[in-house]
């Protein structure tokens, strides 16, 4: 009773204002969390990212391909070009 009120905190030592710094600190927390993890999922690749580009030819398809180097195929509904790469 240092100015005529009683502590507020007791023997535990627990303040209204302990509780209030615990209840911020918590909530930056959570705020962080929510900036930062769709950034890092954003700049992390997919697990997966490598098996899309691979594609299947059908035989004539190969042979246009050995014959001329290049290829006008469609993956879906999206042409793409094939080429033949020379390994070194």
């Amino acid at each position: 009773m240092a100015n005529g009120l009683p502590e507020a905190g007791g023997p535990s030592g627990h303040t209204r204002r302990s509780w209030v710094d615990v209840l911020l600190g918590g909530s930056l927390v959570a705020w962080a969390g929510a900036v930062i993890y769709p950034i890092l999922r954003y700049l992390t690749p997919p697990k997966d990212a490598g098996v899309a580009n691979t594609i299947t030819l059908t035989d004539s398809q190969k042979q246009e391909l050995t014959n001329m180097g290049s290829l006008i195929t469609r993956i879906g509904t999206d042409p793409i070009p094939a080429l033949i790469r020379a390994d070194p």
